[in-house]
């Protein structure tokens, strides 16, 4: 994934992944937790870029993920909870809701989803199927297919 957003026309990428070798160019490896990682970030250590992806998140509790989250302007979002998939914890799920979705690209195999800068406003209800079906887990809920775009 990291190479492939150096390929999209990222300057640089900061991979965050506990058991890593992976190596190139103007690719920075942390490999240590998100816990870690936002210790190190709170002790001036490390810089936070503005945007993360989170790819296919674990759905058990990831500690650190959401403190360093709440500091990135963008997040975008690949997973699936939808067709008895789950993805993301639900302190993950629940900061989402703090922000606005600003694009959403479902797919069978993969959901991509942009969201901005967290809001400021009290939690929103959730208003994408992958959202709801990631917070409501104890039920069956499909992949909607229609792309969605808040602004149009």
């Amino acid at each position: 994934m990291t190479d492939a957003l150096l390929e999209l026309g990222a300057s640089s990428v900061l991979g965050i992944e506990p058991k890593t070798n992976k190596l190139g160019p103007n690719i920075v490896w942390y490999s240590q937790s998100f816990q870690e990682f936002a210790n190190d970030l709170a002790q001036g250590l490390v810089c936070l870029p503005k945007m993360a992806l989170v790819s296919w998140p674990l759905w058990n509790p990831l500690p650190g993920l959401v403190t360093l989250l709440e500091q990135v302007e963008t997040v975008l979002y690949l997973g699936k909870n939808t067709d008895g998939t789950v993805c993301g914890p639900e302190d993950f799920w629940l900061h989402m809701l703090e922000r606005e979705v600003l694009e959403h690209v479902p797919d069978r195999r993969n959901v991509l989803t942009v969201y901005g800068p967290v809001t400021g406003k009290p939690p929103r209800e959730p208003e994408i199927q992958e959202e709801r079906a990631a917070l409501d887990s104890h039920r069956w809920w499909e992949t909607e297919v229609a792309s969605y775009s808040p602004k149009g």
